[in-house]
């Protein structure tokens, strides 16, 4: 009977720790959500159907994940807000949905203009260049789950018990093989395809390969660190 008291003594005494840490910092994190919330509107959750506002708890923002708001979380929601305000779409534009996928940021939202598919499109194909853990700098793609890391976050999911990469078994000779397989070099480079409105042929698309370094001044090359053959 001693060690069933003793049980259930320690899921209330967790159980009650938790709240405390909840009664701590909800506060804290309610009222940092506000803030972001009222400089950036379209970060607050809404329900889907009805389009009220929803609480302070959670918002679109935390959603991407931590690398890539480290790397350009800020500078993304600058841009995004200067350029829904030019196309009149702040008090309108929601977003539905932000994850991860294949590796890339995606950015499921409602309606916009011409300026904020500009700078929506632009974070999506730029975000292969980060570490989705850490922010810095990419280096390698691993390989099934895909995910862009720099050399030390690939190390420590190599290590990581509870990693969704399937090459924990493998001794270190093997890994090496692996790690030099899963570098990145130029022909990860992504051909990025954009359609738009043919100038001469109204109701047309035209395909065109977009040019990241001219476009959005990020140099894939350079942010990999791939160096040229010589």
């Amino acid at each position: 009977m001693g060690s069933k008291y003793k049980i259930t003594f320690v899921i209330k005494l967790k159980t009650f720790i938790r709240k405390i840490k909840y009664i701590l910092v909800f506060p804290y994190v309610w009222l940092s959500n506000y803030i972001l919330c009222k400089r950036y509107p379209f970060y607050r959750y809404r329900n889907e159907f009805t389009d009220k506002p929803l609480g302070y708890r959670y918002t679109f923002y935390g959603d991407i994940p931590y690398g890539w708001r480290k790397a350009f979380g800020k500078q993304f929601s600058k841009e995004l807000k200067s350029a829904l305000i030019k196309d009149g779409y702040l008090k309108t534009f929601r977003f539905i949905e932000i994850k991860e996928k294949y590796g890339e940021l995606r950015l499921y939202s409602t309606d916009y203009g011409p300026e904020s598919s500009k700078v929506l499109e632009k974070y999506e194909n730029i975000s292969i260049g980060f570490c989705i853990r850490c922010g810095k700098p990419a280096r390698y793609c691993t390989q099934g789950w895909i995910e862009y890391l720099c050399e030390d976050c690939f190390d420590s999911c190599y290590r990581d018990k509870n990693s969704n990469l399937k090459n924990k078994e493998l001794n270190e000779e093997e890994y090496q093989s692996y790690k030099n397989q899963s570098r990145l070099t130029e022909k990860d480079i992504p051909t990025i395809t954009r359609y738009e409105k043919d100038p001469d042929n109204p109701g047309e698309c035209v395909s065109r390969i977009v040019d990241l370094k001219k476009e959005y001044n990020i140099d894939l090359k350079q942010l990999w660190g791939i160096q040229d053959k010589s």
